[in-house]
């Protein structure tokens, strides 16, 4: 396994994440088959059954990938990663996240990106994300976030976007406000 990033089981916000594992390919290919889902995405193939295969056969073999669950209905959303992790930098990638349609705009990919960032950050002090500069959804839901773009490295064609721990408990006491003033 090429990442050994801390990867036990999730449960909050009316989410559950269960370590990805062989058992779960047919499951998450029924969210994973919908073409839109990777409309934005440079993989925009990855909807076929053999590419999607391929795609789950290297979260397998990276580690750190997960299958989310609806903590209610049981229903699988879709799936993220945690990645390329530096200990002595206490740096991790969290990415490769895809959600099935049910999960738009409802407020899913955030308390998703809420309870991996809870986790990440008791083994980290920064957590990034890359992504194409084509996958605009990716990109407005970060932004949404209040997570700041870092500036390109060498291609200009991939984004990078970083979370600090001090930002994140910044992000987390804001959020809790929000969410008591809608309650």
């Amino acid at each position: 396994m090429h990442n050994p990033f801390p990867n036990p089981p999730l449960i909050g916000l009316g989410l559950r994440f269960e370590p990805l594992q062989a058992q779960h390919l047919d499951e998450l290919y029924a969210v994973a088959c919908d073409p839109l889902i990777w409309e934005q995405h440079p993989a925009k193939n990855r909807h076929e059954r053999i590419v999607f295969e391929a795609f789950f056969l290297e979260a397998m073999e990276m580690g750190g990938a997960y299958i989310i669950f609806d903590d209610q209905t049981q229903q699988c959303l879709g799936s993220t990663r945690f990645y390329r992790w530096q200990p002595h930098q206490k740096k991790v990638v969290f990415g490769y996240t895809f959600l099935g349609r049910p999960a738009w705009g409802n407020g899913t990919n955030l308390r998703l990106k809420r309870l991996g960032l809870a986790h990440a950050f008791q083994h980290v002090e920064q957590v990034d994300w890359e992504l194409h500069a084509s996958n605009l959804r990716s990109k407005m839901a970060l932004q949404k976030l209040g997570i700041k773009q870092s500036e390109s490295e060498e291609d200009p064609s991939r984004l990078r976007f970083s979370l600090t721990r001090k930002e994140w408990l910044n992000h987390f006491l804001y959020f809790s406000l929000l969410e008591s003033d809608a309650s």
